[in-house]
């Protein structure tokens, strides 16, 4: 397997050929920007849908808590979202006892009950962009229940109306539109109809967030009131899956625009990786974080398999509700899969029997699998394979948690880039050569990336003259 990687990279301050590192990147610094992406669709009984709403209610009310100790200018993200929030988190009693007050007043209003019974008997499912929808209808009366408990404890100056009678964008938040029932059967046509309406709601909330960022506080109005429903969307992918980390590799190394983008416009070189292969799959060795103990990380070898890249337009769907891999099984059922009555919802019988949950499991995965394995056409000739490291315990989420250490002896040659220059090959060579003497290596292969006008491509030759002794 080849990998290419920068002078800067390799022998700058990060060291990666001294110290013998592959980098695992977070998705969101690759270069596609749907890696990772998570095709989610929500379909679910009245019990998950108001768990659902539950959950957006308690996360929404954490913002507004953290927004009244932030300094004015503070850029709220989706990363402040707490999106593992529950009741039992709670610090006090009187704190419990106002998210229920909250609660009771958001579960009383007509709107709501009418959204919780039109999205619990949807017989189709829902998509991103209509959840987003959705829940801007909903946002402003979660807010107002919000801001009416907080000023009835002394928390805030003004009431939730006193918040809407300010605001000038009836148009912004349409609340209810009993059509949609009817229309609902069409699946491509309600998908086409929210696509649409987000698009409006993201270009009005722009304008509103354009009208209010440079006032007082302006940032923090702009996302408790425009922003945060979206961020939310975009945040409880975490409860399903955990966090991935990426090293990208290639099947061959001889594309000249390949060499031009990843390999530092040909001035840096390619990494070659013998495999071990296993029933026709291949692994690399790595050190890694396996876990933790009192008196610190354990650290051991780990196989890696090389997943192969597909390309494609098409991401599997994933059903949220059954897909909530991450919550302790209590978590699940206490706040998720169960109603105040302590009835269960159908949507938990996946995890009934130890054969079911099997199944599901295996399944899980593999969705999770193909998530990470697929990229646009745009990016075919690449030819990628690509290890994977699944964070399970967010224990990697540090930069340095994510260089995982290679063998010496897996690392089978380099290949100096055509614009590769003499000082930092004869620095590479002097790498090498001294960790050729430390683990008694007789035998290590230089080659070079080379144009062929008569071919008009790349070759790659092997530089059979460089001995190291």
């Amino acid at each position: 397997m080849y990998k290419m990687r920068s002078i800067d990279n390799l022998l700058g301050k990060n060291k990666e050929l001294e110290n013998q590192e592959i980098y695992f990147a977070d998705l969101s610094k690759l270069n596609d920007p749907m890696e990772g992406f998570l095709e989610f669709h929500w379909n679910g009984d009245i019990i998950v849908w108001k768990n659902f709403f539950y959950h957006y209610l308690l996360c929404l009310e954490n913002i507004v808590a953290q927004s009244q100790l932030v300094n004015d200018d503070y850029i709220f993200t989706e990363n402040d979202i707490q999106i593992y929030m529950t009741f039992d988190k709670l610090p006090t009693q009187k704190y419990k006892d106002m998210i229920t007050n909250i609660a009771t007043s958001f579960f009383s209003s007509s709107t709501i009950s009418k959204y919780l019974s039109f999205l619990s008997n949807r017989k189709t499912p829902i998509y991103r962009s209509e959840l987003k929808s959705h829940l801007k209808g909903i946002h402003l009366i979660a807010l107002m229940c919000i801001l009416n408990e907080y000023k009835k404890n002394g928390f805030s100056n003004f009431s939730g109306e006193t918040l809407l009678a300010n605001l000038k964008f009836d148009a912004l938040f349409n609340i209810w539109d009993k059509n949609r029932l009817e229309i609902e059967k069409d699946t491509s046509f309600i998908n086409k109809l929210y696509e649409v309406e987000i698009s409006i709601h993201s270009q009005l909330s722009l304008i509103q967030s354009y009208n209010i960022y440079t006032e007082k506080r302006g940032k923090i109005k702009s996302f408790l009131l425009y922003e945060f429903p979206d961020s939310f969307v975009d945040k409880i992918d975490e409860l399903a899956y955990p966090h991935a980390y990426i090293s990208c590799f290639m099947s061959s190394c001889d594309n000249s625009s390949l060499w031009g983008y990843y390999g530092d416009n040909h001035r840096g070189v390619c990494l070659i990786f013998k495999t071990e292969e296993r029933n026709n799959k291949h692994f690399l060795s790595l050190t890694t974080k396996m876990g933790q103990s009192n008196s610190g990380s354990i650290i051991g070898n780990a196989n890696f398999e090389f997943k192969k890249v597909k390309y494609s337009k098409n991401f599997p769907t994933i059903d949220f509700f059954r897909s909530l891999g991450r919550m302790p099984m209590d978590i699940l059922y206490k706040y998720w899969y169960m109603n105040e009555n302590g009835e269960t919802s159908f949507f938990s019988n996946h995890l009934k029997t130890a054969k079911s949950i099997e199944k599901w499991r295996a399944n899980y995965w593999k969705k999770y699998e193909k998530c990470l394995t697929i990229k646009l056409p745009d990016w075919k000739k690449e030819n990628e394979y690509r290890l994977i490291l699944e964070d399970f315990m967010d224990s990697h989420s540090a930069i340095n948690d994510r260089k995982l250490k290679y063998h010496f002896n897996d690392l089978e040659g380099i290949i100096f880039g055509y614009k590769t220059t003499t000082e930092n090959k004869i620095r590479i060579m002097k790498i090498i050569e001294e960790k050729c003497k430390q683990n008694n290596r007789k035998k290590f292969d230089f080659y070079q990336a080379q144009y062929i006008p008569s071919s008009g491509e790349m070759e790659i030759d092997k530089l059979d003259l460089l001995k190291i002794s």
